[in-house]
């Protein structure tokens, strides 16, 4: 598992431009905060992914239907970490 969330966070970091945002919800562990990135509007997909994988490998099941999204997604890296 930690090589899968490595990979994750080192192509969700590239593809945010490593910024804050991505920082501070990388180094989260509040699920409510990161449960919040699935609901809240506006949100950038690798935000979602980022919160999604987190809380599916803590087993909250507020990620089922972000993690269903990304298994249907045309990139196959999103695929695979969903």
């Amino acid at each position: 598992m930690d090589e899968e969330l490595r990979t994750l966070t080192e192509r969700l970091r590239a593809e945010s431009g490593g910024t804050a945002a991505f920082e501070r919800l990388a180094a989260t562990d509040d699920h409510d905060v990161l449960a919040g990135v699935l609901t809240a509007p506006g949100q950038p997909l690798w935000a979602r992914e980022l919160a999604a994988f987190r809380l599916g490998t803590a087993g909250d099941r507020r990620a089922f239907e972000a993690l269903v999204l990304l298994l249907n997604h045309r990139d196959p890296p999103r695929c695979a970490a969903a």
